[in-house]
């Protein structure tokens, strides 16, 4: 007999993975604030407008560098799916509880 998956399991595992892309996206955005604060040219700090564009696509850069990364982990989570149940993938579903 072969154990169906559970997708309460599946769904548990995608949303573990949000706080650690909260966590990234923060520190890459800190890490962008710092580079910004620690080059900065004073006499050209007054435009506010340009500088926030291009928080805001540095931000979309991450977003998107995020989605990237995550795309690849959703699809081995999701290959287990397909995947029989081989002493290989027994013993990665008990220690990821899939």
């Amino acid at each position: 007999m072969s154990k169906k998956f559970d997708f309460e399991n599946y769904i548990d595992c995608l949303i573990k993975i949000i706080p650690l892309n909260v966590a990234a996206l923060s520190a890459m955005s800190l890490y962008r604030i710092f580079f910004f604060f620690y080059f900065k040219n004073i006499p050209t700090f007054g435009h506010s407008t340009e500088i926030f564009k291009a928080f805001v696509l540095g931000l979309r850069f991450d977003l998107s560098t995020l989605a990237y990364i995550n795309s690849f982990v959703i699809l081995i989570f999701t290959a287990f799916l397909f995947i029989k149940k081989s002493k290989i993938t027994q013993k990665i579903s008990m220690d990821y509880n899939l």
